[in-house]
């Protein structure tokens, strides 16, 4: 059976989650556990480590909105990956919040990635999960990323909404 606990520095697994989060991400998209640990005391972050009974299995770090939810960071634990823990995750974060829609960002799909495989699996693996990959991407200046959705079409503003709360109001994104 799924169950969680709230990251904190004293989880047995705290290390295992630092690990994932430095070897599971592009570089460009990972900060730093103090960072993320400083933001999800604020009531519409989650950082949730995921348990089957008491195997660690990963963790996610979201955004909880009245109108959305913006997965920032989902990652299994490498001893277990492939096993359907990240599908497991995912519906308990669906069943647990049912009338919200699910949206989050993937590196666009690109030909001539050195990781080509790895971005299509990634896209493959949420759509089989009931996201879509929607036409709207996100940039932050420097990298765009594809979104990816359960409901289509996006509501751009709840998005940025989203994404505004988890960053003080300082970062608006520009979706296209």
């Amino acid at each position: 059976m799924i169950n969680t606990k709230v990251v904190n520095k004293k989880l047995n697994e705290f290390d295992k989650i630092e690990y994932l989060l430095k070897n599971a991400f592009p570089k460009v998209e990972q900060m730093s556990t103090t960072y993320l640990l400083i933001m999800s005391k604020r009531k519409t972050i989650n950082f949730l480590a995921f348990y089957d009974d008491d195997l660690f299995i990963g963790f996610s770090y979201f955004i909880k909105t009245k109108d959305m939810i913006f997965i920032t960071y989902i990652a299994i634990n490498d001893e277990i990956r492939s096993k359907g823990y990240g599908s497991k995750i995912l519906t308990y974060l669906k069943e647990n919040n049912p009338t919200l829609p699910i949206s989050l960002n993937v590196e666009m799909l690109d030909d001539n990635a050195s990781n080509k495989e790895q971005r299509i699996k990634r896209v493959v693996f949420y759509e089989r999960n009931g996201f879509k990959l929607l036409k709207n991407t996100v940039s932050n200046g420097k990298d765009t990323f594809s979104i990816m959705s359960t409901k289509e079409p996006l509501d751009i503003k709840a998005y940025q909404k989203a994404l505004k709360q988890y960053s003080f109001g300082l970062y608006a994104p520009k979706v296209n």
